[in-house]
């Protein structure tokens, strides 16, 4: 029996989420600049997400607000274009920065399931992520990736 009918047996009776293969790409820009960090992060258009600065976390869900002076350096975000790319920001730890975008791909030799989390503001909605499992020889499936999707 291969592993997602296997895994399909066990999804009902463990309130499980549902698994699929899938696999994603990824293109990567290295930054070095705080005003280059915002302009490559507004560039790709995020719809939904959050974004964590120095003196403030802010969720968003209409597109990328304006930071205020007050709220300090970006240090870390993930979005959601409206394409479905899943963005993530963070520090490359040499005083840089890196901004991913991932393109799911339906097709892979991996696995992947979406799950819902709670966000500290529950008013802001569960947040959503799609996680991607490969196999590896020694420890079976193992989480490669856990890329956000956007809120419930």
């Amino acid at each position: 029996m291969d592993t997602l009918a296997a895994y399909s047996q066990l999804v009902e009776q463990h309130q499980l989420p549902t698994m699929r293969r899938g696999g994603y790409s990824t293109h990567t820009e290295t930054l070095s600049e705080p005003d280059a960090v915002w302009a490559a992060l507004a560039a790709q258009q995020p719809t939904q997400g959050w974004l964590q600065f120095q003196s403030r976390q802010r969720p968003f869900h209409d597109g990328l607000p304006q930071p205020e002076a007050d709220w300090g350096q970006l240090l870390a975000a993930e979005a959601v274009t409206g394409e479905g790319h899943s963005l993530s920001l963070a520090g490359d730890g040499a005083g840089g920065f890196r901004l991913t975008r991932y393109t799911h791909s339906a097709s892979g030799d991996w696995l992947c399931d979406e799950l819902s989390q709670f966000a500290h503001d529950p008013r802001t909605g569960s947040l959503r992520y799609r996680r991607y499992w490969r196999l590896d020889d020694a420890q079976g499936y193992v989480q490669e990736r856990a890329c956000f999707i956007g809120f419930d």
